[in-house]
Parts: C-alpha cells; sequence; structure tokens
C-alpha cells in the first residue's frame, strides 16, 4: 500500500522484503478520474533506495499516468431508488438525464 508518494520517491508499506538496490515498476491506482469519467493508473519505475520492517521507498526514474479500461459505476446505482434520488437529475435506470 502506498503511504506516501512525492515527484520524486514512493513511500510503500510491505510485509515483505525488498532488497536495496532492486529495481522495479509500480502501478497505482490513482484516486480521481480523467474529466470526471475515465479512471487511471500512475505507473513509474524505480529503485529501491531504502527498506525497514514496515516498507521500502522507491526512487523514481520516470512516470506516466495511463487510462485504464473499466466501467466506472456510478454511486447511485448501488443505491434503493426509493431511499436516495439520483445524483445530477439522471435517471437511475439508464445513467441519462431526465
Amino acid at each position: 500500500m502506498v503511504v506516501n508518494m512525492s515527484r520524486n520517491a514512493v513511500l510503500v508499506s510491505a510485509k515483505h522484503g525488498v532488497y536495496v538496490g532492486k529495481r522495479m515498476e509500480l502501478s497505482i491506482e490513482w484516486p480521481s478520474l480523467l474529466h470526471g469519467r475515465i479512471p487511471l493508473r500512475f505507473v513509474a519505475a524505480g529503485e529501491v533506495v531504502r527498506f525497514d520492517a514496515s516498507g521500502f521507498v522507491v526512487k523514481l526514474f520516470g512516470h506516466q499516468f495511463r487510462t485504464v479500461k473499466r466501467k466506472v459505476i456510478p454511486f447511485y446505482a448501488f443505491s434503493d431508488s426509493k431511499l436516495l434520488s439520483p445524483v445530477g437529475g439522471l435517471s437511475p435506470a439508464h445513467g441519462l438525464p431526465r
């Protein structure tokens, strides 16, 4: 699990040991959506520069954002239509404007 990240490094919480100097690629689900609807993934290459009992730090060589091929299901799709009204005036059945 990612604990913290900056422009140059990522701190990862881990139970398994990773040796310093190991090169790796990280693929992290990004918490916000492109244009409010397209899921993103942050992909980075780097090298482990520190390891201790709680996790390790990867110094990044480069990174990019990639789009993810999965459908984002609106929150109201999981709700009981009698309890919650649709968000933004959308029809719960089709996700189309009323």
